[in-house]
């Protein structure tokens, strides 16, 4: 990956590998690559780019999804916003409810921890 963007690659172009969904950070997250996903974040990647799925998630969304709580934990750090990582049925979807939704009980305390408030909107 290293080689690829040292050499010009755009780190927002969108993969075939995943339909030509997902950039380079959504499948770097998918496969819970966390140096890959540092590296490029580090490069310029934007953390809040969405899949182009119908869930519309972010590479937070994804993170909390396959319950990778290094990846949780890095995207949070880099400041990630934690109130809309995805939608359902049309609707935001926080983190917080993905965590629930996904069985991930785990990564609850982290974003309690950074002042999700229980009982947001999108919560209930």
């Amino acid at each position: 990956v290293r080689l690829l963007l040292d050499h010009g690659a755009n780190i927002e172009s969108r993969s075939g590998d995943f339909g030509g969904f997902d950039t380079a950070l959504h499948a770097a997250t998918r496969m819970k690559r966390e140096g890959v996903a540092r590296l490029l974040l580090d490069r310029g990647a934007d953390i809040e780019s969405r899949t182009l799925y119908k869930e519309k998630q972010t590479a937070l969304g994804i993170a909390v999804s396959v319950g990778d709580e290094g990846l949780v934990r890095l995207f949070l750090d880099r400041g990630a916003k934690m109130e809309c990582a995805g939608l359902d049925h049309g609707e935001a979807e926080s983190a917080l409810n993905l965590a629930l939704r996904f069985g991930h009980h785990g990564l609850i305390p982290l974003f309690l921890d950074r002042g999700v408030r229980p009982e947001a909107p999108a919560l209930r």
